[in-house]
């Protein structure tokens, strides 16, 4: 079983495991009485946030091996007795001290501990989540609109199902014990549920659509939520599609041989042009050889996989790229014997199988192909939310902030 087919939530005989992936690796809670679901994988999270900073981001199984002593003592900090206790990436690394050459080499030599004796003075303040000594030469703060797009479009080119899912993610560089930060959002009426950083001041979030916080020490997520596809005022332009470009794919056949076309380009409208598009589409059952070319960027046939790679890049604008090709396929093995098996053995049974011998070898025609696209769009938040201003209060110095935005594509396919 791949981690991808690792399945949420497991019930066993004396207890349910909830499960969240994040990388190469699998954080599993085991709960033996009835809990709040959502508050344990909500855990789970933020000690994978955790154990990412530790360990890098992919949480590759070397990694986490060599540092297998921080990892259990990550584990006997952030739960105490079976219960949470705290997540908070700055208390942790102040309580466990991060594994480098030189820690490892000084506790080798004198066998100190690499747990701090005293907890931190920021696990029992009022933000917890923030170190009380932070520092910085240059203080700015970091706020990314970064929105991901799910969406199946049908043979007509028509959109069948459209939605988008952002993440705020801020970058918090300020000095200073508790310094005070407001974001404002142009649009926030696309937002739909939402789920704010516990630094998120909920109640003026709730009457005026703004975040007011104290902000955590380096990288954070600052609010994360779901939104509808734009409908005619989003960030892809005038328009009013939800998605930047379009894809023309069509599959014919005749027999084992069979023909396909692929045409992308840009909708009209002042939008960003996409970068990165890829068009991943499928081979029919049986594919023994294809021969596809384009008009631009690299063409791959995995034939193992069943599939074409189309890398396109940056789509151009004077013309639409295009993909066409041929592919043929192998005959089916006993197609004539399968047929008189299933016609019940009789002698309609075998007329039918030696009459439809030859087309009892041939394969049916794949219904339906989609194809799976990516593209990301910089610059550009497909809901339309964007970030109005920032403001920085209660601190004696001057900060930046710097704002920024990208769309990034999800579950997108197009069926032919």
């Amino acid at each position: 079983m791949g981690l991808a087919q690792v399945p949420p939530l497991l019930t066993l005989p004396h207890c349910y495991c909830l499960s969240v992936v994040r990388g190469g690796a699998v954080f599993l809670a085991a709960c033996g009485a009835e809990c709040a679901p959502l508050g344990v994988v909500e855990f789970l999270g933020r000690l994978a946030d955790v154990c990412a900073g530790y360990f890098g981001p992919a949480l590759e199984e070397t990694a986490v091996r060599n540092g297998l002593t921080t990892l259990h003592l990550l584990l006997e900090e952030a739960v105490d007795c079976g219960q949470p206790f705290t997540a908070e990436s700055n208390v942790l690394r102040e309580m466990v001290r991060p594994p480098n050459a030189l820690s490892r080499a000084v506790q080798a030599v004198t066998g100190a501990s690499k747990v701090s004796e005293r907890l931190p003075p920021g696990a029992i303040s009022g933000t917890p989540w923030r170190r009380t000594n932070a520092k910085y030469g240059n203080n700015e703060l970091a706020v990314e609109v970064r929105e991901e797009v799910d969406c199946t479009v049908s043979v007509e080119g028509r959109v069948e199902s459209c939605m988008v899912y952002g993440e705020l993610i801020g970058n918090s560089r300020l000095s200073g014990p508790q310094p005070l930060c407001t974001v404002t959002l142009r649009n926030p009426g696309v937002l739909g549920p939402c789920r704010l950083h516990p630094a998120v001041d909920a109640g003026r979030w709730d009457a005026g659509r703004a975040l007011v916080f104290v902000p955590p020490d380096g990288p954070f997520k600052l609010m994360s939520y779901s939104a509808r596809g734009p409908d005619g005022a989003a960030g892809w332009g005038s328009g009013g599609s939800p998605v930047p470009l379009y894809v023309m794919p069509q599959v014919t056949f005749e027999g084992l041989r069979g023909r396909l076309s692929v045409m992308v380009g840009l909708k009209p409208g002042p939008g960003k042009r996409p970068e990165g598009v890829v068009v991943r589409m499928p081979l029919p059952e049986g594919t023994r050889q294809a021969d596809v070319a384009a008009n631009h960027g690299h063409v791959g046939t995995h034939l193992h996989e069943g599939e074409v790679v189309w890398t396109i890049g940056r789509i151009p604008l004077d013309k639409p790229p295009c993909l066409t090709g041929s592919f043929t396929r192998a005959p089916e093995e006993g197609g004539g014997k399968e047929g008189a098996t299933e016609a019940g053995g009789g002698a309609a049974g075998a007329g039918e199988a030696g009459a439809g011998g030859a087309e009892g070898r041939r394969r049916a025609p794949m219904e339906s192909p989609t194809l799976g696209v990516a593209f990301h769009v910089p610059g550009a938040a497909a809901s339309g939310l964007a970030v109005e201003s920032v403001r920085i209060d209660n601190v004696d110095y001057k900060a930046q902030a710097r704002v920024s935005c990208s769309t990034h594509a999800g579950y997108f396919q197009v069926r032919a």
